[in-house]
Parts: C-alpha cells; sequence; structure tokens
C-alpha cells in the first residue's frame, strides 16, 4: 500500500511534465514563419471557396453574370477612376 502514493505522483509529475513541453514546443512550432506560411495556405484554400460562395448567395450578380456564367467572380478592374482632391 505504500507503493501506492509513490506511482500516483510519479504519474501526476510525467503527466504534467508532458503537458508543459507539448505546450511550450506548440508554441514554438506555431511561431515559426515556415509553419504560419503553411496554415495560411491551408486556411485560404479551405475557407476561400465557403466564403466566396456565400457572397454569391448574398450579392447575386456581382463580379459577373447572375445565370451562371464563366465570368470571374471578382476581377480586377483594368482601369481606374481618376484621383480624388484631398481637402486640408
Amino acid at each position: 500500500m505504500k507503493n501506492l502514493p509513490t506511482i500516483l505522483a510519479t504519474a501526476s509529475l510525467a503527466l504534467s511534465g508532458s503537458l508543459v513541453g507539448g505546450t511550450i514546443a506548440a508554441y514554438f512550432y506555431l511561431k515559426a514563419p515556415a509553419t504560419q506560411e503553411q496554415l495560411k495556405k491551408a486556411l485560404i484554400e479551405q475557407v476561400g471557396p465557403l466564403v466566396e460562395s456565400q457572397i454569391k448567395s448574398a450579392l447575386p450578380g456581382l463580379g459577373g453574370s447572375s445565370s451562371g456564367g464563366t465570368s470571374s467572380f471578382l476581377s480586377i478592374p483594368s482601369t481606374t477612376g481618376g484621383v480624388l482632391p484631398v481637402n486640408k
């Protein structure tokens, strides 16, 4: 019966140590610039089409034909307007 508290204390120490170590490792892994770029790419690939479909359903006819044509959803304009005056 003397061994039970020792076993429980050792298991508790191992669990706490692994949690602290894992948290520190995850922090440094997520702070790496290469990892952040990978996460950004993955997030854009997964969320981009969902956001685009939500915008299309909320604003039909924006950026293309509403009849399901082949034009792009939001295209970059080929020309822009003139410069607006700034009042000082």
